[in-house]
C-alpha cells in the first residue's frame, strides 16, 4: 500500500482555488476546493479554529477521518484520501454527487438504498463503522449510486488486546449505521422496508433512542441557524398575539 503523503499547511494553502463550505462553529472545519495535481479536490482544514480546539478536537477529527479513509482506500462510493496536511487537516477526492433530496423533493429510487446497504456492509467488513449516517453525509450521483462522506465519528476496528475497546465500540456503531440507514429509507420509501428492517427498527436499543432525543431536543436548538429560526418564529407569534 502506498503511504499517504503529509504536506505542510502552507503548501496546502497555496493550492486553494475557492471556498466550498465555511465552518459555522468553533468545532467545524472549513472546506476548500484545491487543485491537487491537476484535478479538483477538497481540503478539510481546522487552521481557523481557536488554538486549543485546533490542537485537540481538530487533531482528533482529522485523525479519525484519515485512518478510516486509509482503511477504506479504493472502495467505490467513498472519497479517496490524497494527502494529510499537518496534524489537523487533509485533502481528499472531490466527489461528483449531490446530497439526498429534501422531504418535498422526489425520493431516491429503491435501488439506491439497496446499494447503500451493500456499501455500508462492505465498510463494516473492512472494519470501519461510520457513526453519523444522515442525509447530510449521504450523497447520490447521476447513476443512483450512493456516496458516503464525513468520517469524523468513525470507529476503526483494531486487532489484539489493545483493540478490545475499539471492537466493542465498532459493533455498536455498526449497528447504529444499519439502523440509521433503515430509518432513512423508511422516511423516503416506507413501503420498501423489509420485515427484518422493521423488526430491527422496533427493537432499537434505548441508548440509541436517548441519543436521538438528545440530538433533536438539545443539540439542534443550540445550533446558530436553528436558534435564529426559533427566535424568528417566536417573534412572529408575539406579534400575532399583540394584534
Amino acid at each position: 500500500m502506498t503511504s499517504t503523503p503529509n504536506i505542510p499547511p502552507a503548501e496546502a494553502a497555496a493550492l486553494i482555488q475557492g471556498e466550498l463550505h465555511r465552518g459555522r462553529s468553533a468545532f467545524q472545519a472549513d472546506l476548500w476546493v484545491v487543485d491537487w495535481r491537476g484535478r479538483a479536490a477538497v481540503y478539510k482544514d481546522f487552521s481557523r479554529r481557536p488554538a486549543p480546539i485546533r490542537a485537540t478536537w481538530g487533531r482528533i477529527v482529522a485523525g479519525r477521518e484519515t485512518r478510516a479513509l486509509e482503511a477504506l482506500g479504493g472502495m467505490e462510493g467513498l472519497p479517496r484520501l490524497l494527502a494529510r496536511v499537518g496534524k489537523s487537516g487533509f485533502i481528499m477526492e472531490r466527489i461528483e454527487a449531490r446530497r439526498l433530496p429534501k422531504d418535498d423533493d422526489p425520493p431516491p429510487p429503491p435501488i439506491y438504498f439497496e446499494r447503500a446497504e451493500a456499501l455500508i456492509g462492505a465498510m463494516h467488513e473492512r472494519g470501519v463503522a461510520h457513526g453519523d449516517l444522515r442525509r447530510k453525509n449521504l450523497f447520490i450521483d447521476d447513476g443512483a449510486r450512493p456516496w458516503v462522506i464525513d468520517f469524523g465519528t468513525a470507529v476503526v476496528r483494531e486487532a489484539g488486546l489493545a483493540g478490545a475497546v475499539s471492537r466493542f465500540l465498532f459493533e455498536r456503531v455498526a449497528l447504529a449505521d444499519r439502523l440509521k440507514l433503515a430509518r432513512l429509507q423508511g422516511e423516503y420509501l416506507p413501503d420498501s422496508l423489509s420485515d427484518e428492517q422493521r423488526r430491527a427498527i422496533a427493537r432499537t436499543p434505548f441508548y440509541f433512542r436517548l441519543g436521538q432525543w438528545f440530538r433533536h431536543r438539545i443539540v439542534r436548538p443550540l445550533k446558530p441557524r436553528r436558534r435564529r429560526r426559533l427566535w424568528r418564529r417566536l417573534r412572529r407569534r408575539l406579534k400575532s398575539k399583540s394584534r
